[in-house]
């Protein structure tokens, strides 16, 4: 049974999100379709970005068209964006409330997409959780706070600098899970990084609302399963995450 995150009393240890699209095709962006395109997502991302020319792409023998690439839309508050690149586009969070609601936003920007360039289907989808945590550099030991399977001898030490370790608890036909744990240090803190990722290639995934919604979220569930695995249960209880 898949375990999931019913709430989080505390501040979320959530340090951003990254969703990777690939698509089939190059997307072509003129700056009127850029312009379109910028009208179209006010609703997610309010802040359009300065149109830059790319050296004109020569069609034919005679008309040369300005192409767009490598543009970047915000919210409001410049915690969520969205990058455009020549095959594909990445949706940033650095804060949202509910998956439901991101999902959203993802789902009817790829839609307008679809509408404006002509793009039918997605190749590869590249999901990518991180979250850091900090502990105090006294007493800390690794297996207090994340369920990995190895013992470490009581005489050896831990350099967070020098720890790195990476595992893959799931694969299937359309995903790869990978979980990267690295260490590393601030001032007064231990800092310990985790990235839960979700790798999707060749999936050619047609460009229709359902699938891909299922998709997304088949993901997103699989990658919250195994981020509440990877930690012991009385550090999330500490952190004040609530599992179902």
């Amino acid at each position: 049974m898949m375990k999931k995150i019913l709430a989080v009393k505390k501040e979320a240890p959530l340090e951003s999100v990254n969703i990777k699209v690939h698509f089939s095709k190059e997307l072509w962006l003129d700056v009127s379709k850029a312009g379109k395109l910028a009208e179209m997502l006010k609703p997610y991302y309010v802040q359009e970005p300065n149109l830059v020319l790319l050296p004109l792409l020569k069609i034919g023998q005679t008309i040369d068209i300005p192409v767009l690439h490598n543009l970047r839309f915000l919210d409001e508050q410049g915690l969520n964006w969205l990058e455009l690149g020549k095959d594909f586009i990445i949706f940033n969070s650095k804060k949202y409330s509910f998956w439901t609601d991101y999902l959203e936003i993802i789902l009817n920007s790829i839609i307008i997409f679809k509408e404006i360039t002509g793009i039918s289907e997605i190749l590869d989808i590249h999901m990518t959780y991180i979250d850091t945590f900090r502990f105090p550099k006294e007493d800390f030991k690794l297996n207090d706070y994340f369920s990995l399977s190895i013992k470490i001898p009581e005489d050896w030490k831990i350099k967070p600098h020098d720890f790195f370790i990476g595992i893959v608890p799931y694969e299937d036909k359309n995903r790869k899970i990978i979980l990267r744990l690295k260490g590393t240090t601030d001032k007064d803190d231990l800092l310990y990084r985790l990235e839960t990722v979700s790798i999707g290639t060749d999936l050619k995934i047609p460009i229709e609302k359902e699938k891909l919604s299922n998709y997304l979220s088949e993901t997103h569930d699989i990658i919250e399963h195994y981020f509440i695995e990877y930690l012991t249960e009385e550090f999330l209880s500490k952190l004040g995450i609530i599992i179902q």
